[in-house]
């Protein structure tokens, strides 16, 4: 039963971080309809989360060290509660004052997410060491299936007062499973058992002296940059260039992270049977597709789809890199997974603030379809790793 409860706390705690991050996102019309954000301030939102997930996740493989894996699970679900909490309280000031607590809790949201890096994806290995990579895919689900879901509140609730309700929910189910997780009896071991696989590295100074893993976190961090298009700039660049719904442009990133989630599910499956790098090299290719196509829709059936698509090809990519990655760590794990969460989430935000900037130069359908170049870079390291 304990046993039980601790995959049950750290799956949930999987799902709530998935909520929490694709909120911002999903709000965008209400940040920037609501409280008059430009384009620059709304890519500027996303910078103190990438600082706060860096830093945090930075500091993540020393701290599971020092403190075990549980304490920083439950410090990242207080982070993510907070983040809600902030969120919430930008709707109760004037809004010629909101943008601060907007900016804290993207910021609690970085923190939250960096710290989590470690116990989420150090955790499936302890609890289900026969099946690793299983289980990390199926971690990533749980996320993907938080982001999938997130999406659809904030649609619903639109622009009007209502939409306050979305985060102060998730801060009062944050503190519940706070408490809850609490009492759960989680192991604290940093590191889990390592893969009977793993190659290992011959006593390097740190992890970036590995070629092998200094080209995964190269990779993280581009896919990071293209997952933040599509989550950060997808529901504007529908509804602001294409004239769809909000409503609907909502459902086109819901059904991008519906489909990235079942991917992920499909992926738990087909790695008993096939090889992780076997799938990881196919799937940059959907991606590409989508960044062409996309601006190129006339109806919002096509948009779903071409997210749809999109998703398809986001879905397993980071975990089986964060997998790859970690095994390629020489028995580093909790380091190797700070350090490509720390990549992701700068590729993530990082690119997200660099098209609000150049959106006074290029509309977001250009700036979509110039992505495609992203995919193409990763497929060119994937060979570069091969030949390696």
């Amino acid at each position: 039963m304990s046993r039980r409860l601790a995959v049950l706390a750290v799956y949930l705690a999987a799902l709530l971080q998935g909520l929490t991050l694709v909120i911002f996102p999903a709000e965008s019309a209400v940040l920037k309809g609501l409280y008059g954000l430009s384009d620059t301030q709304y890519g500027t939102i996303f910078l103190p989360q990438m600082v706060m997930a860096v830093g945090s996740a930075l500091a993540g493989g020393t701290l599971a060290r020092r403190w075990g894996l549980k304490r920083l699970l439950l410090l990242s679900l207080l982070a993510n509660t907070l983040s809600q909490i902030c969120l919430f309280g930008a709707s109760l000031v004037p809004v010629a004052h909101a943008y601060i607590p907007i900016l804290c809790g993207t910021g609690f949201l970085g923190l939250g997410f960096g710290l989590s890096a470690a116990p989420q994806n150090g955790y499936p290995g302890v609890l289900f060491p026969e099946h690793r990579d299983v289980a990390l895919v199926a971690s990533h689900a749980t996320v993907g299936l938080g982001l999938a879901l997130g999406p659809l509140p904030a649609g619903w609730l639109g622009i009007g007062p209502e939409w306050r309700l979305y985060p102060l929910t998730l801060a009062l189910v944050g503190g519940s499973l706070l408490i809850a997780s609490l009492r759960a009896v989680l192991p604290d071991t940093p590191h889990p058992t390592p893969h009977p696989h793993s190659p290992r590295i011959a006593s390097p100074n740190t992890l970036w002296s590995s070629r092998q893993f200094l080209l995964f976190a190269v990779i993280a961090l581009l896919y990071g940059w293209q997952e933040g298009i599509f989550q950060n700039w997808g529901i504007l660049l529908l509804k602001e260039e294409k004239g769809i719904a909000p409503a609907t442009a909502a459902l086109a990133l819901t059904t991008f992270w519906m489909t990235a989630t079942a991917g992920r599910i499909t992926a738990t499956f087909l790695l008993l049977r096939i090889r992780a790098i076997a799938l990881w090299q196919i799937l940059p290719a959907p991606i590409a597709l989508s960044f062409l196509l996309i601006p190129r829709v006339t109806t919002p059936f096509a948009g779903i789809a071409l997210f749809a698509l999109a998703g398809l090809g986001c879905s397993a990519f980071f975990p089986l890199t964060m997998a790859l990655g970690t095994r390629a760590s020489g028995g580093r794990e909790a380091q190797a997974a700070s350090l490509l969460i720390v990549m992701l989430v700068t590729g993530n935000s990082g690119g997200t603030f660099l098209y609000g900037a150049l959106r006074g130069h290029f509309s977001l359908g250009g700036l979509y379809q110039i992505s495609a170049v992203l995919p193409l870079v990763v497929l060119g390291l994937m060979a570069v790793r091969s030949k390696g």
